[in-house]
């Protein structure tokens, strides 16, 4: 009786193991948003704000607010999929030396760009959307 017990906890014990061996490794859920000029010019530090697309009349209930990193690119994990109005907006600095020694001066000029795309967050995946930034009007 003893070895039959000794048996069953054994087999019970290998079972355990093979289940939890099996386990299968789950992806996270990520969005990367690329940010570009309309000449394919990454934006560094650009704002991104994400909001919730509804086909129902019922207020939006995702604001997500962030920053492009130095190379253009935005990046968040999400828990669930989900489909998210993109907007960006940024700037582009420009300067111009004007004159002649020793009257010189540099004129900075800055123009806002802005712009906005949808993107659909699948699960398990990383989803990658560009939003291409044009002059705001």
């Amino acid at each position: 009786m003893k070895s039959i017990f000794n048996i069953a906890v054994v087999a019970t014990i290998l079972g355990f193991l093979f289940v939890s061996s099996c386990k299968k490794d789950v992806e996270p859920t990520i969005a990367e948003i690329h940010v570009v000029s309309k000449d394919g010019v990454p934006i560094p530090n650009a704002d991104i704000m994400l909001t919730c697309t509804s086909s129902v009349n019922r207020p939006c209930e995702i604001e997500i607010i962030g920053k492009a990193d130095k190379n253009g690119v935005y990046t968040k994990e999400f828990d669930l999929p989900m489909v998210l109005l993109v907007t960006g907006a940024g700037n582009i600095l420009d300067s111009q030396l004007v004159n002649v020694l020793p009257d010189t001066q540099w004129i900075i000029t800055r123009d806002t760009i802005c712009g906005f795309t949808t993107i659909s967050v699948k699960p398990e995946q990383t989803s990658v959307q560009t939003v291409i930034l044009y002059d705001c009007k």
